[in-house]
């Protein structure tokens, strides 16, 4: 293993927020001097999005914080947890993805799990898994069922970056049977071409102006994004996001989507110890007052939780828990195991 699984926790919520301030950034400030010695500069002109402190919550990390902290108020997650969302349901592929992550990294051992708890967060039942969704909810839906197999390809040590996105496309049997699922064949395929052969960002740039006016894949282009960098770069969180803040995009919150999912996924795959040294107080204009204390814990929480500690605060708190990961759902308490 790379890195602790606490240490992958904790680096998918830190990257994440990180990720998501870079993309805003950039959009707000495009002519910034490069962070961490980086090429980040980009010569585009669109205005970055107006959102209200309502929005952010039901954006990016605010998703990811608000469904994990619904996930720890749970008291038992069975496969089939019927997700009541707080707010209001995610709008977009990119929402609803970092919306589940939490059930991603709940049941990252378990993939066959995973895929139905991702279902059902949609509400697909076995009924209704063969009727055609409408084209928002099956763009979801594939996009949620790509991520989350790439995080349990990740956590169980399965990932080969040349060989992760034919490895996913074969554990879910994806049957590219209508326009969309074809157009994210070709998508994916061309990823993986640019793996075999990199192309500049220029050509990238391109061929993203090209999908989001020709195609029904403006509203993945995040996922697809998010995954070229990661796959182009694994080893590096920062050159991943450089490489992301660079690209043109259809829209603002698709470059602080694409940004906030790498981040995420970079971390699964580094841990704390490959994520950039720097202080909030860096990154400017990013409309958002998370701790990062609290972050922490709320994936500390969450991997308590994964190995079955029905109360995770009572668990934290003993002094061998950054040194000890118990193995999935075996925790119980004493008066349970009587």
């Amino acid at each position: 293993m790379r890195d602790s699984l606490l240490s992958r926790f904790r680096a998918a919520f830190w990257g994440a927020w990180l990720g998501e301030a870079i993309g805003t950034q950039r959009w707000k400030q495009p002519a910034l001097q490069p962070i961490w010695g980086g090429a980040f500069t980009q010569a585009e002109t669109n205005q970055p999005p107006t959102t209200s402190n309502q929005d952010r919550k039901l954006a990016g990390t605010g998703l990811l914080i608000a469904q994990t902290e619904r996930l720890l108020a749970e008291p038992h997650l069975p496969a089939e947890l019927d997700l009541a969302w707080l707010d209001a349901q995610p709008s977009t592929p990119t929402e609803w993805v970092m919306a589940t992550l939490p059930l991603a990294l709940l049941y990252h051992d378990q993939p066959a799990v995973l895929q139905t708890a991702l279902q059902t967060a949609l509400r697909i039942t076995p009924e209704t898994a063969s009727q055609q969704l409408e084209a928002p909810l099956n763009q979801a839906a594939i996009a949620m069922a790509i991520t989350g197999q790439t995080i349990s390809l990740l956590l169980r040590e399965r990932f080969v970056p040349q060989e992760l996105i034919l490895q996913v496309m074969q554990d879910l049997e994806l049957s590219f049977d209508t326009a969309l699922s074809q157009q994210l064949g070709q998508a994916l395929m061309q990823v993986q071409a640019w793996l075999d052969r990199p192309p500049s960002l220029a050509t990238v740039s391109d061929w993203i102006r090209s999908v989001a006016a020709e195609s029904n894949l403006r509203d993945v282009l995040p996922i697809v994004l998010a995954l070229y960098s990661i796959l182009s770069t694994p080893d590096s969180w920062r050159l991943s996001l450089a490489r992301l803040v660079q690209l043109s995009y259809p829209t603002p919150a698709a470059k602080v989507g694409s940004c906030t999912l790498a981040g995420a996924l970079s971390g699964l795959y580094n841990g704390l110890s490959g994520l950039p040294l720097v202080e909030r107080g860096e990154l400017l204009a990013t409309g958002n007052s998370v701790a990062k204390a609290d972050l922490l814990q709320l994936a500390d929480h969450l991997l308590a939780r994964w190995s079955g500690a029905a109360q995770p605060e009572h668990w934290l708190k003993q002094p061998e828990f950054a040194n000890l990961t118990a193995a999935p759902r075996v925790i119980r308490s004493m008066r349970s195991s009587g």
